[in-house]
């Protein structure tokens, strides 16, 4: 692939998530758009009566701000990147704009240590009351890497210290037997996906160990580390039943880049050889497995149908979840979050799953693939917030890889 051709048309994907999904007035990267004809806009987001009244859920899954702590995690990752490749002095304010969003979606809460899934552009503070692990599991591993960059500022790196100790203070008073070891919500009930210790699966079980070692590594309390080492082996034991199976059963790569974040995370900061060998060795069996969504990607791309009319959630079917804490949780098949969505994400969470992983290389025509994969994709189509995880893609590809 020639290498102009592929970084004109990842400037594109840039463009795309900077110029449709970013907004300039939160500093938030914001789920899907909606729209006809390329006209596409926000008009789906959330009034402040329906967050406050938790509909159509607890979370705001489905309705354009479910994702944003996600979605500038990844962000994150490719500015860093980019500019350990470039030295390029403007990403020094991008990433300072971005970090902004995210470290608001982490201080908006009156409840020290709540990660909030984005925050509303009505009013600038309205939220959902339920995170998750996965919202954790991005700032957790991003706050750390930006921490650990040439990009950081003194004050960001204090702002980073402040927020993973309230994560860890958090984790301390929530997780424990009464609350299902659960984070709870901003109303004090344990949350939906944000159980940390017990019956998880085994791409979940590093997510606690990972908030405590993430604010140890930043702070060097050592009642952090301790914390860490009280659930270090219990964790391992779970995620080293890992199989092909294990991961084939899965259609989200999601799950599995999260796992590959909490290891990474874990990995760089474990002072201890035998632990950071048994790391090591879940991220290459990890990484061996999730290449197989970018092939299936770049064969069926040419086959993706892509919507010329986009309705928001409002507009969609929904259905019953079930009833949590005694209120009925609603979701919705928003047109947006389709397979085109799906496909797209999967393949660009696959590619950095591997990249991130020490001493992974693809071969030479895996390489090819992930290069067509990326030059291929219809980033000026996108209504969905995919274009940011094949930005992420694609620098974190030329650093490790290249």
């Amino acid at each position: 692939m020639d290498e102009k051709l592929l970084r004109d048309r990842m400037d594109t994907a840039w463009s795309v998530v900077m110029n449709r999904f970013y907004r300039k007035d939160m500093k938030l990267i914001y789920d899907y758009v909606t729209g006809k004809d390329g006209e596409w806009g926000f008009d789906h987001l959330p009034t402040l009566e329906e967050i406050n009244a938790n509909v159509p859920n607890e979370a705001g899954w489905g309705t354009g701000m479910e994702d944003c702590t996600l979605n500038g995690g990844s962000m994150i990752e490719a500015i860093i990147a980019r500019y350990e490749i470039t030295g390029e002095e403007h990403l020094r304010a991008e990433i300072s704009d971005i970090f902004d969003g995210f470290y608001k979606n982490a201080t908006i809460s009156e409840d020290e240590g709540f990660l909030a899934r984005s925050v509303s552009p009505l009013d600038s503070s309205s939220h959902y009351i339920n995170s998750s692990r996965d919202q954790y599991t991005h700032w957790l591993y991003m706050g750390t890497k930006l921490y650990n960059s040439k990009l950081a500022t003194d004050e960001q790196k204090q702002k980073i210290r402040e927020v993973l100790a309230s994560f860890a203070k958090k984790a301390d008073r929530d997780v424990i037997p009464e609350n299902n070891y659960a984070l709870l919500r901003e109303d004090g009930k344990p949350g939906t996906y944000c159980e940390m210790y017990g019956n998880l699966g085994i791409h979940e079980c590093h997510r606690g160990p990972m908030i405590y070692m993430a604010a140890y590594a930043v702070t060097k309390d050592g009642h952090w580390l301790d914390m860490y080492r009280k659930y270090r082996d219990w964790a391992l034991e779970r995620a080293e039943k890992i199989s092909d199976d294990t991961v084939n059963r899965e259609k989200f790569c999601y799950l599995f880049l999260q796992m590959q974040y909490s290891l990474r995370l874990l990995y760089d900061h474990e002072e201890e050889p035998e632990y950071k060998a048994r790391y090591y060795k879940l991220m290459q069996k990890v990484s061996t497995v999730a290449y197989k969504h970018v092939r299936a990607a770049e064969e069926g791309m040419d086959k993706l149908q892509f919507k010329t009319e986009v309705r928001g959630w409002r507009g969609s079917p929904a259905y019953l979840i079930e009833m949590r804490h005694g209120v009925a949780c609603y979701s919705h098949q928003v047109e947006a979050i389709d397979d085109v969505f799906r496909i797209m994400r999967n393949a660009a969470e696959a590619i950095i799953i591997g990249c991130i992983c020490p001493d992974f290389k693809y071969s030479a025509e895996e390489c090819e693939t992930i290069e067509r994969f990326l030059y291929k994709a219809q980033y000026e189509k996108a209504y969905c917030y995919w274009p940011v995880q094949c930005v992420a893609a694609y620098w974190t590809y030329l650093l490790y890889q290249k």
